[in-house]
């Protein structure tokens, strides 16, 4: 029997799609690269994602210092917006800056500065992406009729004010590394149900929460 998108679910898987992108990653790029099978107009519309989500990613102060941004990623980051067709590139991550106030740890107020906003719809569509691929690796789901909700994973303060029975189930789960600490993830979930959450680690840096909820 044929394949199908995991995706889309209505037509042939004749590609597979890498998550994350090949371009998040260094060279050499490590051995097991998570693969899906997805058909060429899937993958051709979240690849127009994958340079505009890894400039965010990477540009951001707790990813910035990584060893692999520094040493590689960061050229090829600065390069997108230099070339012919990525002058879209540069404008996206202009429009995606904003002054925030600036607090330290333990509520200090520092001064304003400037941030990438996160919260908008080229991260809608890459986490739904990441979520779909990660379902269907792990646990066999595919095509299904799915919710999906992202947020920043609580840091420790918040970790600590939470329930004792969320937290243990927070700390509880194994962490599967693609890379030297580029890419991270657990998953929460029941063998064979779509109903999920799970946490997206990337460059060290910066964690997702993405929660599904089964629509049927």
């Amino acid at each position: 029997m044929e394949q199908s998108c995991i995706y889309c679910g209505s037509r042939e898987a004749t590609t597979r799609d890498h998550v994350p992108p090949r371009s998040f990653f260094p060279k050499p790029r490590p051995v097991n690269l998570i693969t899906v099978p997805c058909c060429e107009d899937c993958n051709r519309i979240y690849g127009k994602d994958d340079e505009r989500v890894r400039n965010l990613i990477t540009s951001i102060d707790k990813t910035e210092d990584h060893p692999a941004i520094q040493q590689q990623i960061a050229r090829k980051r600065d390069r997108s917006y230099t070339r012919r067709k990525g002058q879209s590139n540069y404008q996206h991550i202009i429009q995606s800056l904003r002054i925030v106030d600036r607090y330290s740890a333990v509520g200090i107020y520092l001064g304003k500065a400037p941030a990438f906003d996160l919260n908008q719809k080229v991260m809608d569509r890459f986490i739904e992406r990441m979520t779909r691929a990660l379902l269907y690796y792990e646990n066999g789901i595919e095509q299904a009729e799915i919710e999906i909700e992202w947020k920043k994973s609580p840091d420790q303060s918040a970790l600590a004010k939470m329930p004792q029975r969320v937290r243990a189930l927070l700390l509880s789960g194994q962490c599967k590394q693609i890379g030297e600490g580029i890419f991270g993830y657990v998953g929460y979930y029941t063998p064979g149900k779509a109903g999920s959450l799970w946490l997206l680690n990337f460059y060290g840096g910066i964690e997702f929460m993405s929660i599904v909820r089964e629509t049927r």
